[in-house]
């Protein structure tokens, strides 16, 4: 939780939103395979939850998955983000990066 509330306070800062997803064990229902180990998609509902329910089986670290698909479809320009190239997401790891380095030691 710490580093979520670290991820918040920087989206804060930088005008990013951020919204914590649950990532209950339900959701490892949506990719399983009969096929494989696992299904890198789990259709249209939850994408972005069983997208990280995915990533979640190639590591035993706490993740955050910054789920950026879809924010580069403006239509039009909207206050410093661009249309054709808004980089969400970029503003806020950049920040959260300089924040964790700058709090190591207190966050480990």
């Amino acid at each position: 939780r710490k580093y979520i509330s670290l991820l918040e306070e920087c989206g804060h800062n930088v005008h990013e939103r951020v919204a914590e997803l649950p990532f209950w064990d339900d959701y490892a229902e949506m990719i399983k395979s009969e096929f494989a180990d696992v299904r890198n998609i789990g259709g249209r509902e939850a994408g972005a939850i069983t997208a990280g329910k995915f990533l979640e089986k190639f590591t035993a670290f706490p993740l955050i998955h910054l789920d950026i698909a879809g924010t580069g479809l403006l239509k039009k320009d909207d206050h410093y983000r661009l249309k054709d190239g808004p980089a969400s997401g970029l503003r806020l790891l950049a920040a959260f990066l300089k924040k964790y380095a700058e709090n190591y030691n207190k966050l480990n």
